[in-house]
């Protein structure tokens, strides 16, 4: 009898911890509420969807301040996206509005990532007048670098998935016609760079050649033979086997 009493007064007492526990917690969300409530007051998104966001119970409110705040940064696509995570009946006819402000804002958005990629390419464009030919610069560029324009052009090839695709090389050369500087382009970017400024070469009398088989398919009889050294460089086999037949014909 007295054991049955004792686990009941256990089980009251676990019951109690747990209700104080909900009470705890839901007073402490009240207070993060309210405080973001007079955040939202001033307008001050930002520390609104920074006190919100880690209370699942206030998802959508964060992403309505968060919509908010990247808005005022000039973020439209990101204030669309936190927008788009709101569940559609939450605080519709505000949510109906700021969705109205952020369609009427995106046409002066995407001027401002016009003029910020503008000033990005021309930030850069100065950096490589400064500086040499580099990899990933754009091949449009090559002769605005400190090495002034190319003083030759010369071509080999580069396959890519079985397709055989023509690279330009640019040699840059001193007063004595010695080669001190190579940038190899494949698709109008610098892939490869061969600095020699400070062991400057001669180049001797060159003819470009364009191979149009660099893999010599005709020297096969049949196309299995030519997958079996070749596999490596096509996607499957009957990759390799148009190729064949597009050059052996």
């Amino acid at each position: 009898m007295k054991r049955s009493k004792a686990v009941r007064a256990i089980v009251c007492i676990l019951i109690l911890c747990g209700l104080l526990g909900v009470c705890q917690r839901h007073r402490a969300r009240s207070a993060v509420y309210e405080e973001a409530c007079a955040l939202m007051e001033q307008e001050r998104w930002s520390e609104a969807s920074l006190l919100l966001e880690p209370y699942d119970v206030f998802a959508d409110l964060y992403n309505y301040c968060e919509a908010r705040s990247r808005l005022k940064d000039g973020d439209t696509i990101g204030a669309r996206f936190a927008l788009d995570r709101i569940y559609p009946l939450f605080r519709k006819d505000e949510v109906a509005q700021l969705r109205q402000e952020i369609e009427a804002d995106m046409p002066a958005y995407r001027e401002r990532e016009r003029q910020k990629e503008e000033q990005r390419l021309q930030e850069e464009k100065a950096e490589a007048r400064r500086g040499v030919p580099y990899v990933g610069m754009d091949e449009d560029w090559i002769d605005i670098t400190s090495l002034g324009v190319h003083d030759g052009l010369r071509y080999n090839n580069e396959v890519k998935n079985g397709t055989v695709c023509k690279a330009n090389l640019y040699d840059f050369k001193n007063s004595d016609g010695a080669v001190i500087f190579t940038a190899r382009c494949v698709f109008g970017r610098i892939t490869d760079v061969w600095d020699s400024r400070d062991d400057p070469w001669e180049r001797k009398s060159y003819t470009p050649v364009y191979d149009p088989d660099p893999f010599d398919a005709k020297d096969y009889i049949h196309p299995d033979d030519f997958y079996y050294d070749h596999y490596d460089d096509f996607w499957d086999y009957e990759d390799a086997e148009d190729y064949y037949y597009e050059h052996c014909d």
